[in-house]
């Protein structure tokens, strides 16, 4: 299981600390706080995604105020790691972090958390449908990780692209394990439409 840093402020284990929870329109949960595996996990591969999703997901009625609609997600930490039976051959990893909206923006300065008012706009932000914004979250890791990197190759690798993954592995992480995909040979190209 990858390693990540523990944060005593959070009272679990987290891959970030509690003031790298927020940014300027959203924060993450700490999920990881809670439960390991609500942060990391094995992914389950299953015959149909799809009708899974359609079951854990639904709109269901506000209990203060029925003619509202709100979102419920059964098992979503279970639901990002679902991936269809025939990429088993991959036996992926996967992490989760959830990001949620924030009204009015939060504006870091290093120390201060946002405060109580900011936490609780959350719900109306997600009501109103508002872009979380980020377009990627930054999440470190530890160098041990790195030595223990498994990188598997797709099946139309060419052996200049493969020679590419050589060079930077060799670089960035030495000690990692490159290996062919399952597939390879199996997959032919697509032919380029004219």
């Amino acid at each position: 299981m990858p390693g990540f840093t523990v944060h005593p402020k959070l009272e679990g284990t987290s891959p970030l600390t509690t003031r790298e929870l927020y940014g300027r329109n959203y924060f993450i949960t700490p999920m990881s706080a809670c439960d390991e595996k609500f942060f990391q996990g094995p992914v389950e591969y299953v015959p149909n995604v799809t009708s899974q999703w359609a079951a854990a997901v639904r709109r269901v009625p506000n209990p203060s105020n029925p003619d509202q609609l709100d979102l419920h997600i059964e098992k979503m930490y279970d639901l990002v790691r679902l991936k269809s039976e025939v990429w088993e051959f991959q036996s992926e990893y996967r992490f989760f972090l959830f990001a949620m909206p924030m009204l009015p923006p939060f504006e870091p300065n290093g120390t201060d958390l946002p405060t109580v008012e900011q936490m609780l706009s959350t719900s109306a932000a997600m009501q109103m449908n508002v872009d979380p914004i980020a377009t990627y979250i930054d999440v470190p890791l530890a160098s041990e990780a790195l030595e223990q990197l498994v990188i598997r190759t797709g099946p139309l690798t060419s052996d200049e692209d493969r020679a590419k993954v050589d060079e930077i592995v060799s670089q960035f992480a030495p000690k990692a394990l490159i290996i062919r995909s399952a597939l390879d040979g199996q997959i032919r190209r697509r032919k380029k439409s004219t």
